[in-house]
């Protein structure tokens, strides 16, 4: 494991012009949560890799595909998804609404990782994601 002793790392990256609006400081909030869950529920212990480095992407429109690459050097799973720029900004000034947003697809993308690398469910994911 990194020196940062983290199961959970999220970023959030603009890749076309465009504010990211309060997005940062709720996804800082969103991520001790989301670090707590996965390391009390010992969620990657049956694979090779320990720590799950997110970055939620906002491009030109939604790409529905989720990249994933293990990084051995690291132990790190990279992921990165792509959401439409112009859908945040829908939202990006309401934080309850930017809540959700980033929630929604934050769950998408735990949900394709426990599905692809055969995690154990979880369950608390859904209420607190959901």
């Amino acid at each position: 494991m990194q020196d940062h002793g983290k199961h959970f790392l999220m970023g959030l990256v603009g890749t076309v012009e465009g504010r990211l609006g309060w997005a940062d400081d709720e996804t800082r909030k969103l991520v001790p949560d989301i670090e707590n869950i996965v390391a009390e529920a010992n969620w990657l212990e049956s694979v090779e890799f320990d720590t799950i480095h997110y970055v939620m992407r906002f491009g030109a429109e939604t790409d529905s595909k989720i990249y994933c690459r293990i990084n051995r050097k690291y132990q790190e799973l990279e992921v990165a998804s792509q959401v439409s720029m112009q859908d945040l900004h829908g939202v990006f000034l309401d934080r309850e609404k930017l809540r959700l947003f980033l929630c929604a697809e934050l769950y998408r993308v735990l949900q394709y990782l426990e599905k692809k690398y055969k995690l154990p469910s979880l369950p608390v994911l859904q209420s607190f994601l959901g």
